[in-house]
């Protein structure tokens, strides 16, 4: 039963492997290329979009296969090797039905699913589900060229390096402190 499972582990990570480089894979690198067919997708999207003037969505999903061996430096040491997958999905809404006035929410979740070691009790692992985006933004503030922020939203410093992912594990207290006391309207 457990090499089964391996088994299954080692095949959905090829998987996410070979559908992440597909993409890259197909790309000629050429400007000969015809015009690309209208996606499916987008078409739907943006009818959706469409259906109610002023708002907006958006939904993705990112897959991640982590594998790490003798972290402790110790190969034979218990659960000295990890195989584990990080499943990331996002959904988000703007609505923007006033002028300069937008309301933005964006909702995630990231569960693990650990293949490696077998000594876990749990392999699945879902900490949380949260909204890591929840503000409304304003331009144009008082008519000044100024945009106000107000509410949870990502953090960018200097070059836009973000300070976290959003999610508990991702962005210390410490940081969101750090950030509130070092604030400043951008103009």
């Amino acid at each position: 039963m457990r090499h089964a499972l391996n088994r299954e582990c080692i095949l959905i990570g090829i998987l996410v492997l070979v559908s992440a480089a597909a993409p890259a894979a197909g790309a000629d690198g050429g400007g000969s290329a015809a015009p690309a067919e209208p996606c499916p997708i987008c078409e739907a999207k943006d009818r959706f979009n469409k259906l109610i003037d002023g708002v907006k969505w958006g939904a993705d999903l990112r897959l991640r296969a982590i594998y790490d061996n003798n972290l402790g430096l110790d190969k034979h040491a218990a659960g000295h090797e990890r195989f584990w997958q990080r499943y990331r999905a996002r959904v988000w809404t703007s609505v923007s039905r006033i002028d300069n006035l937008h309301f933005n929410i964006r909702l995630v979740t990231e569960p693990r699913y650990f293949c490696r070691p077998g000594t876990m009790e749990e392999q699945l692992i879902r900490h949380e589900g949260i909204f890591d985006q929840f503000n409304v933004a304003w331009n144009k503030a008082f008519g000044l060229p100024l945009k106000l922020t107000i509410g949870r939203q990502d953090i960018k410093l200097g070059d836009g390096w973000l300070v976290g992912d959003g999610t508990q594990q991702g962005v210390p207290l410490f940081l969101l402190v750090q950030e509130l006391r070092n604030c400043k309207l951008a103009a």
